[in-house]
């Protein structure tokens, strides 16, 4: 997220979505207004549904692109609070339990956790509501990597002798070789 806080875009459809971190891009296109809807324009034309928001923090674009009523959605600089107080609190992008707790106690928009004290907050379902919160709001930082967790594929065989023949060796690797392949289909 730049950290002049502008620019952060979101493009979602379903339960899938793209983040793009649009910050100074928006002259090239006549304003966010205009990037906003050609990007559209184009996974439509695509043949993908789509919604986009943008704001200047991350989890202000998300929300806005899944819970707006306009597929659309622009979030003025450091207007999270205001509009996206009647969202509800599923935009925050909660753990399902600590949703699951806030709907027991009536607890269903974003506004309704403003008037409740930090501490709180914290005390009753732990750190995330607030950093989930406060990154929305753009007191901390998101980071967003485009770097994916890279599952780790070993495989072993163990001998009770050393091997010396070409074909020993090479029968070890087909077998590694063949394990290893099955694990990554």
């Amino acid at each position: 997220i730049d950290p002049l806080g502008d620019g952060m875009l979101t493009s979602m459809s379903g339960s899938k979505g793209v983040w793009i971190n649009a910050t100074g891009c928006a002259h090239l296109h006549k304003g966010e207004r205009s990037l906003i809807e050609d990007l559209y324009n184009r996974c439509i034309q695509a043949g993908y549904e789509s919604r986009v928001g943008l704001a200047d923090t991350a989890g202000a674009a998300w929300a806005a692109a899944r819970f707006s009523n306009k597929p659309l959605c622009i979030i003025p600089p450091r207007a999270q609070r205001k509009n996206l107080s009647s969202y509800p609190v599923t935009a925050l992008r909660l753990d399902p339990k600590i949703l699951e707790n806030l709907e027991k106690l009536g607890l269903r928009q974003i506004h309704d956790l403003y008037e409740i004290p930090r501490a709180s907050l914290v005390s009753r379902f732990g750190e995330q509501i607030l950093d989930r919160l406060d990154q929305m709001l753009g007191q901390i930082d998101e980071p967003i990597s485009p770097r994916w967790s890279v599952s780790n594929h070993c495989a072993r065989i163990m001998f009770a002798e050393p091997i010396a023949h070409i074909e020993d060796i090479n029968l070890a690797l087909y077998k590694l070789l063949t394990e290893i392949c099955s694990s990554l289909k």
